[in-house]
């Protein structure tokens, strides 16, 4: 998979969101504990775009599981968490 097209502001700066667009800061947004089928049914994408998006996502901000996706959103107020959730900022 080639994500080298969906660059991302250099890391450290505070803003690692900055450079997104549309549809792949949209993922993000939902991210909240839905799977790849329901933000691809909020969206009007397939569940493989959605997959792909999330995977580079991943790859570009340097975190390599959902879990550490979510906090890294959640800490930079992009997405609210449930008090269960915990995240260390």
């Amino acid at each position: 998979m080639r994500c080298d097209r969906f660059a991302f502001a250099a890391k450290g700066n505070g803003a690692p969101f900055a450079t997104l667009l549309g549809r792949k800061m949209q993922v993000l947004r939902i991210l909240e504990g839905i799977n790849n089928q329901q933000i691809s049914e909020r969206l009007c994408l397939s569940p493989r775009t959605v997959n792909t998006y999330r995977a580079c996502l991943q790859e570009n901000l340097g975190v390599f599981n959902d879990i550490k996706l979510l906090c890294l959103v959640a800490c930079h107020g992009l997405v609210v968490l449930d008090a269960a959730t915990k995240c260390s900022c």
